[in-house]
């Protein structure tokens, strides 16, 4: 009798037990984001999963990059180079001037769907409208990348498209790195702010064969990868210092009202901007410097604006140093229904800041 309750509450614990494996066979397969597939599968070994944020991928030396390869609705944003819009050759092409353009978001054109509406692709239209004397066409790299700091861009360059060998470099910027200079622990390599978002490992052997059922993946995910394993992102956590805390006139206080006081020859912006000017112009290329332009709508805090007004005078200052080119953005080169957000542009906003931007790419052309 003992024997026969035993067996009977065995055989109901395998009925419950393959209940739940068939409801959570169907919660992966239609009501989980489709990140929870990944990411279970990639514990269990059947998949490799790279952490995705504002459409990019962690990289060995580059921090992250545009995901190379992205299709949104199946039309390819991100060629297979890891950049917005079409790749060109690394090989140079006789006739055909190269722009390259670097920067974050607001080159990158977070505030358009398609890479051909975003503003370097904007102003390459422009160009090819009426080609620089001696030229055949103009070819305009988009080389920006959502959140990149002025650190992004000299590492971008310095690592990768130093080799693309361009005419001329123009870098738009100012922004992101307000914000890193703002954040608790400020630190000159912005450790205080980013992190190396890094890919998810297949567990050991028997937790891999656990994760084949889906049930434990229910239960085992969420708990190691919170709700949304698909933000591991390279965004610290502000509360947490970074290990290492070496800069030592850093606090642990975010900054509102006004700016930390942060020695010039201290300031990150100042050092990766110069280090990227000097680099672009060793190579004999020529730079113009465009600064990063909030919209009117803008809700940022006042040491935010005043960390943009800053950088915005520190890129005329270098310009001035350094003798390259510099652009003036005042925000009515845009119309007001033409900003999206506090800094991104529309498709039609993207062509009035090319279009705002032409004659001083013509005149560096020019020289």
């Amino acid at each position: 009798m003992r024997i026969r309750s035993i067996a009977l509450r065995l055989g109901l614990l395998v009925v419950v037990l393959t209940f739940l494996e068939i409801v959570a066979r169907i919660a992966f397969a239609y009501l989980l984001p489709p990140q929870y597939t990944t990411v279970r599968g990639a514990l269990a070994g059947e998949n490799q999963f790279q952490p995705g944020y504002q459409k990019t991928t962690e990289s060995a030396y580059l921090l992250y990059t545009p995901t190379p390869g992205l299709a949104i609705e199946g039309i390819i944003d991100h060629n297979s180079h890891g950049y917005r819009g079409k790749a060109v050759s690394m090989d140079r092409t006789p006739g055909i001037y190269r722009i390259l353009c670097l920067g974050g978001s607001t080159t990158y054109g977070w505030g358009v769907t398609r890479a051909e509406s975003a503003f370097p692709a904007q102003l390459e239209k422009l160009l090819n409208e009426d080609p620089p004397a001696g030229y055949s066409s103009v070819e305009v790299i988009n080389a920006g990348a959502p959140f990149a700091t002025s650190a992004e861009a000299f590492l971008y360059y310095h690592f990768k498209f130093h080799y693309y060998k361009s005419d001329l470099v123009i870098l738009e910027t100012g922004g992101n790195d307000a914000e890193g200079m703002l954040e608790p622990n400020y630190q000159p390599d912005y450790s205080n702010w980013r992190q190396a978002p890094a890919p998810i490992r297949p567990l050991a052997p028997f937790g891999r064969w656990l994760m084949h059922s889906r049930l434990i993946g229910l239960v085992v995910t969420p708990i190691l990868y919170g709700q949304n394993p698909a933000k591991l992102t390279f965004i610290r956590d502000a509360d947490i210092p970074p290990l290492s805390t070496w800069y030592p006139r850093s606090t642990d206080k975010r900054y509102y009202d006004k700016m930390p006081d942060i020695p010039v020859h201290e300031n990150a912006f100042v050092h990766n901007t110069i280090s990227l000017i000097r680099a672009v112009k060793q190579d004999g290329s020529r730079m113009l410097l465009f600064p990063f332009r909030e919209g009117p709508r803008s809700r940022y805090s006042a040491a935010q604006e005043e960390a943009v007004e800053y950088n915005r005078k520190l890129l005329e200052k270098f310009a001035k140093e350094q003798s390259v080119a510099f652009a003036p953005f005042p925000q009515e080169s845009v119309s007001r229904s033409n900003w999206v957000d506090s800094c991104h542009l529309n498709e039609a906003g993207c062509v009035e800041k090319a279009r705002h931007l032409l004659p001083y790419v013509k005149s560096v052309i020019g020289q």
